[in-house]
This record gives C-alpha cells, sequence and structure tokens, in this order.
C-alpha cells in the first residue's frame, strides 16, 4: 500500500504564509525564524551563512525556500545547543 502524507494524522505542513511570502527576502526570513524557532538566539555568522544560501538561483519555489530556511535554522549549531 502506498503512504500517502495526507493520510497521515501525524504529518506535519508547512501553512503559514508569512514564512513563504518572506521567502523573496531572505535577511527578513532569517530573522523571523530566529525569533519563532530559536527564541533569538542565533549568531549573526550563522544568520550571514544561512542568508547566503538561501540567495542561491536554485530555489525558485518559495515552498521548499522557507523549508530550507527552516531547515537551516533547525540544525544550526545556534539553535541545537541551547545556553
Amino acid at each position: 500500500m502506498p503512504y500517502f502524507a495526507d493520510q497521515d494524522p501525524f504529518a506535519a505542513e508547512l501553512t503559514d504564509e508569512t514564512w513563504i511570502g518572506l521567502t523573496f527576502a531572505p535577511e527578513v526570513l532569517v530573522d523571523y525564524l530566529d525569533i519563532v524557532l530559536a527564541n533569538g538566539h542565533l549568531s549573526d555568522p550563522t544568520k550571514a551563512k544561512i542568508v547566503d544560501s538561501m540567495k542561491r538561483d536554485d530555489l525558485l519555489d518559495p515552498l521548499s525556500s522557507a523549508f530550507y530556511a527552516a531547515y537551516l535554522v533547525m540544525i544550526s549549531p545556534d539553535y541545537v545547543v541551547k545556553k
């Protein structure tokens, strides 16, 4: 039987239009995710690296860009290691 995410009651979907709308301004999106996900603990060098990565040309889909930014925030050492 094939697996479909919409049949999984625990599947997560990104539906926050704010995240998707901010993908066109990576600096603002990273600042927003810093507050929402990391409680303001991301360092300036970490934010700069995430923004540089967000400015790649092959990330054209806004939803994919929002997922990518959230992923980069959540794997950053500033997010993972709470001080």
